[in-house]
């Protein structure tokens, strides 16, 4: 009897089980699917335009190298203007895209009011300069060139090599594969910059004529050694970790901010660039999110709804849903890509640079 009443309960359990297995997670799914969209949003709405934006201001060259011009000193050399290719899209057997016109000039003077003001104010300006400050600005200066320097090499190839979608794709590797590599690179150039340049640690200052004159100061001062020590005590391993952070940050962002217009002369700035992202890349963000839902809802809603999933999929495809945004109408958007030369020169291998 005891035999029976086992087999009894166990066949209830099995199907007690079964129809727990059936039942939908409509929580688990919901939950999956704002997850999804979110990662999507982060990801190809706001470090793919990052990335390619990027690339693109990298292969037009305006991005700030040379250490004996604006924005790191007051020279500036003829500069022409650049065109960059946005929003390419093929269409028709046809490439289509947007021509953002660069002046070149106004964006390293844009540069040259910002951070590089600030820092020239402690070598240049008579009110504000001091030794201190000086051998920042030197240091800060020679990493930034060469942060924009890798900028140039890397983005200008890879804006070269890989369609739009690819690299808003691998937009999250290339991002932060970039930033590891950045901040170690500065961490790097921080410490042995801070060692090579002791010296101008030590530099005079002099007036002539309301401008400021560095010169080389006496090593054995007293006085300006326990500064010296006191700095490496207190200021050179913080200084070390912590000023690679900065770098990197503005080195990363700084090119969000320059700006261009269109051939109808409206202004075009990364604010611009990430709305048509949004709309012509927006068939990219549907076959992504197709991809990734599907074992949300394998797993929370059953095979039937996937199967249904998959036949819905079907349809869309069928009507061309999944198609890209037709831009041959777009009044900002002409047919063909305009060439663009890159000037790729600077501070990567270039020698400290002392200010004088």
């Amino acid at each position: 009897m005891d035999n029976e009443t086992s087999a009894i309960d166990n066949k209830k359990n099995e199907q007690n089980n079964s129809i727990d297995n059936n039942t939908l997670n409509l929580g688990g799914f919901f939950k999956n699917l704002i997850s999804v969209i979110i990662q999507l949003i982060i990801w190809l709405w706001v470090i793919g335009p990052i990335v390619l934006y990027t690339s693109k201001m990298a292969a037009a060259g305006v991005l700030p190298t040379d250490l004996s011009e604006i924005p790191y000193s007051d020279s500036i050399k003829n500069v022409a203007n650049k065109i960059i290719n946005v929003n390419v899209v093929k269409e028709a057997n046809k490439i289509y895209s947007t021509k953002v016109n660069l002046n070149h000039k106004e964006i390293l003077e844009q540069m040259n009011n910002g951070l590089f003001s600030h820092l020239k104010d402690f070598q240049t300006n008579p009110k504000k300069a001091n030794y201190f400050g000086n051998f920042w600005a030197n240091i800060m200066f020679n990493i930034l060139s060469t942060n924009f320097e890798l900028f140039d090499k890397v983005y200008s190839t890879i804006n070269s090599n890989l369609p739009e979608s690819l690299t808003i794709l691998l937009s999250p590797l290339i991002f932060w594969v970039f930033v590891i590599c950045l901040y170690i690179i500065n961490l790097v150039q921080t410490f042995i910059y801070q060692i090579s340049t002791g010296k101008e640690f030590f530099s005079k200052m002099k007036i002539e004529n309301n401008k400021v004159v560095w010169e080389e100061g006496n090593f054995f001062d007293p006085i300006r050694w326990i500064f010296a020590i006191l700095s490496m005590i207190f200021i050179f391993w913080p200084a070390t970790f912590l000023l690679p952070i900065f770098t990197l940050c503005y080195s990363m962002f700084s090119p969000l901010f320059i700006s261009g217009k269109l051939e109808n002369n409206k202004k075009y700035n990364f604010f611009n660039f990430l709305i048509d992202n949004i709309y012509y890349k927006s068939q990219l963000f549907l076959i992504m999110f197709s991809i990734l839902i599907i074992s949300p809802i394998y797993s929370n809603l059953g095979t039937y709804y996937l199967i249904a999933f998959f036949i819905a999929i079907a349809i869309l495809a069928f009507k061309h849903f999944y198609d890209y945004k037709s831009i041959a109408q777009d009044p900002h958007v002409s047919e063909g890509l305009e060439k663009t030369n890159v000037n790729m020169k600077g501070g990567f291998k270039k020698k400290y640079n002392k200010k004088k």
